[in-house]
């Protein structure tokens, strides 16, 4: 009898290989019939319910899915729900119990439910526990395991043993592992109902060439195509979950331990020691770095570029992974809409329906988008239908719509406070009983008020860098009032402490946005001072421009061995600022020579490489 070796070796017959091929080919044609689907008449999508049951029923019984006893009635309809079913609110449980049982009765109606992996999915998964509610492990508290719970108290006292008292420490251990906690936690293993469950779920899926994800397509995934974006996660996903679990069963790790603490925990649990086997395995994945991880901001999980990037920058980078997939659009959740309401943005190649469904966290509620042959449609929870709006506003921007705070500076009541040392005044505007602060700069001449022109092409342009700025008379001094947004740090105060790795438009996108426009603008000098962010999303602000829009020619000084990126979209972008758009928009704030270098700095970028 042939050993292992020589079985490994011994060729295999032309026969068997062809059938192994053939087996292979049906693998990935099973795959790919799993992602992509043609010709469905109908397609429901709904995202982030979290926890919030009730909202999540009236939104499918409204929308056609399911009757009012919560059976399917959708026919053939696919129903796609894009992720984050779980965290912060009370019956996510219930959330999951009702879509697994839908799967099977849509199958048998000609239907099909679509669940994608939400970043709070796999937060669940790996042990990231941060937004699990007291509610959501009291559903599980009626299976928990006693003996398992006694075991779990004594390795957590045992470990901790010498930094305080049993006492103590059996305190921090309730506190820390409500009731449920642990059979919530063998719910969510490689081997519990709803793990075992949602480790099989996709992340990307393309029904009739619309593109269903949870966070964003980032550009990170244009090689990887449909098929090798799904792979890679859900190899990547079951690979971690799976060492943590031989890590816990061999007392390295424990099922409270902070997912974000692993690394640590095992490295120092580690050291010194020889591992064989499938320990030394599962150590290896919890301390890898591998590419595109599961919780990289660029993971089709947590991406936020699709809704925070200034349009000119992402459409650039979406339309190639869109065309990697196989799709025209893309729709996604995570990042609550402004209005509460389902909108689109990128001239429609973008859909955003995360409208903040747990109303007691959000203050939204659940919406359906409803997508039937070329028709789109939105249905309410409480059965009001609408169409698609178009994102109001860009970020940073206290969710008011740039129109408003436009008003507001324009026509509003203006109170001014001391001077600055830079010549600006604070500044207040009040109209309606809504304010905006700003700042006031009188002009320096009448011809040329570069501040607000700075603001005009940055609108042309669509980058949504410089606030919100007008040319009006306050204390009978004819100025720029420009909005400051609130809660912001310099790039000094980023550069200090670090920051921005988590910018929902990664930085060096919009420093290159920055580089090109001041390019344009002749801004000679960009001191961090003259650079903002909003702390949540660190979206970019440009301010003071007193001193752009010169009649030169070539590069500010900073900018003379920097390499621009000038793509397509912005070529095409540049192109549409021709002579007559600039005479229409800036010729009461900029003269006819800054025109014409601007123009001609214009055409000099065109022909960058």
């Amino acid at each position: 009898m042939p050993n292992r070796r020589s079985l490994a070796h011994t060729p295999l017959p032309w026969f068997q290989k062809l059938l192994l091929a053939a087996m292979l080919l049906q693998s990935a044609c099973a795959i790919s019939d799993e992602l992509r689907h043609d010709g469905v008449k109908r397609v429901v999508a709904i995202s982030d319910i979290h926890g919030a049951y009730d909202s999540m029923r009236s939104t499918l019984q409204r929308s056609g899915i399911i009757d009012a006893e919560d059976h399917w009635s959708g026919a053939a309809s696919h129903l796609v729900v894009t992720g984050d079913i779980l965290d912060r609110g009370p019956a996510s449980r219930a959330a999951l119990d009702l879509l697994m049982r839908l799967e099977a009765e849509a199958r048998a109606a000609g239907g099909q439910v679509h669940v994608l992996l939400g970043n709070h999915e796999v937060m669940n998964l790996v042990g990231d526990l941060r937004y699990v509610s007291s509610e959501e492990y009291a559903a599980f508290a009626d299976d928990e395991d006693a003996a398992q719970r006694d075991y779990w108290r004594r390795q957590f006292i045992n470990r901790a043993s010498a930094l305080s008292s049993d006492a103590v420490l059996t305190e921090q251990f309730e506190r820390a592992h409500p009731p449920g906690f642990f059979a919530h936690r063998k719910a969510f293993s490689e081997d519990g109902v709803y793990g075992r469950w949602l480790l099989a779920k996709p992340a990307v899926i393309v029904l009739n060439s619309t593109a269903f994800v949870h966070g964003g397509l980032s550009p990170a995934i244009v090689d990887m195509g449909l098929e090798g974006i799904n792979s890679h996660l859900r190899t990547q996903l079951n690979d971690y979950v799976r060492a943590v679990q031989v890590l816990n069963d061999a007392g390295i790790l424990q099922p409270g331990d902070a997912f974000y603490a692993h690394r640590k925990i095992v490295e120092t649990a580690v050291a010194g020691q020889e591992l064989t086997g499938a320990v030394q395995a599962a150590v290896a994945t919890v301390l890898s770095e591998p590419d595109l991880r599961f919780d990289s901001m660029d993971s089709p999980l947590w991406y936020r570029g699709n809704v925070s990037c200034p349009p000119l920058a992402e459409t650039a980078r979406l339309l190639p992974v869109l065309e990697a997939l196989g799709a025209t659009r893309v729709v996604i959740g995570h990042t609550p809409t402004a209005p509460r309401e389902v909108v689109s943005r990128l001239g429609g190649r973008v859909i955003e329906i995360d409208t903040g469904m747990l109303t007691g966290y959000y203050q939204g509620s659940g919406h359906a988008l409803v997508l039937a042959g070329d028709d789109l449609a939105v249905i309410a929870e409480n059965g009001e239908r609408s169409a698609i709006s178009t994102d109001p506003r860009p970020l940073g921007y206290n969710d008011k719509p740039v129109e408003v705070i436009e008003d507001v500076l324009l026509n509003g009541v203006v109170t001014l406070g001391e001077r600055r040392d830079d010549g600006r005044f604070p500044a207040k505007a009040v109209l309606d009983g809504q304010f905006i602060d700003g700042l006031f700069l009188p002009s320096r001449s009448r011809r040329s008020v570069p501040e607000s022109a700075a603001y005009r092409l940055d609108r042309m342009l669509e980058l949504q860098m410089v606030p919100v700025t007008v040319v009006r008379e306050v204390d009978g001094k004819r100025g720029t009032l420009q909005m400051v947004p609130l809660q912001t740090l310099s790039e000094a105060e980023r550069v200090a402490g670090q920051l921005g790795t988590g910018a929902w438009c990664p930085l060096p996108t919009q420093w290159n946005i920055m580089y090109v426009f001041d390019a344009l603008i002749l801004n000679e000098v960009r001191a961090q001072q003259h650079m903002a962010y909003s702390r949540e999303s660190w979206q970019l602000f440009l301010t003071n421009h007193e001193n752009a829009f010169g009649t030169g020619r070539g590069r500010p000084r900073y900018l003379k061995d920097a390499t621009l990126d000038v793509n397509g979209v912005w070529r095409d972008a540049l192109l549409a600022l021709d002579e007559t758009s600039m005479q229409e928009q800036l010729s009461d704030v900029l003269d006819k020579r800054q025109i014409r270098a601007l123009l001609r700095r214009r055409d000099q970028l065109l022909k960058s490489p």
